[in-house]
């Protein structure tokens, strides 16, 4: 499980709040507090591995059996995949014509390449990982010269695909 979907899924839990944090060793962490008595803190660092690593504050005891054992699920299984699976993969924009309209823009539903700007919409996607932008290039119906394609990291502020 990726630590954005780790995050998304807690989140979606009504009585707990979830925040991104930096432990004491400087490791990024996902904080859990429960709500709205407080009551239980659990620190989850990215590279936890084992609950021997996660630091629990507090009880649950306001909260019912299927709620902590939910809980407990969910950091289990974030436990159980291995620590290099859970960063999203970095992705990439593909200046296929110069300015600010000529990055290569992909539908995903249709299969269809345009060239645009920016266009992160759910249909259209702008930032792809390594790996699409290969089967790109395989594909003999793109008249696109790679030698000659600038092949960028995406910034982190675009929308996420």
């Amino acid at each position: 499980m990726k630590t954005s979907e780790f995050v998304q899924k807690l989140m979606a839990l009504t009585w707990v709040t979830v925040s991104e944090s930096n432990g004491l060793d400087d490791n990024p962490a996902v904080d859990i507090v429960g709500i709205p008595y407080g009551g239980f803190i659990v620190r989850v660092p990215t590279n936890a591995t084992t609950w021997l690593s996660v630091v629990k504050k507090g009880s649950p005891t306001n909260f019912s059996t299927f709620q902590q054992e939910g809980l407990s699920n969910l950091i289990s299984e974030y436990l159980a995949t291995p620590v290099d699976e859970r960063q999203e993969e970095k992705k990439y924009t593909v200046r296929v014509a110069p300015g600010k309209f000529g990055l290569l823009n992909y539908n995903d539903g249709t299969g269809v390449f345009m060239v645009d700007d920016i266009l992160e919409d759910g249909a259209w996607a702008t930032r792809f990982t390594h790996g699409k932008i290969e089967d790109f290039k395989k594909r003999n119906d793109l008249a696109i010269d790679w030698d000659k394609a600038i092949i960028e990291p995406a910034e982190d502020d675009e929308d996420e695909n």
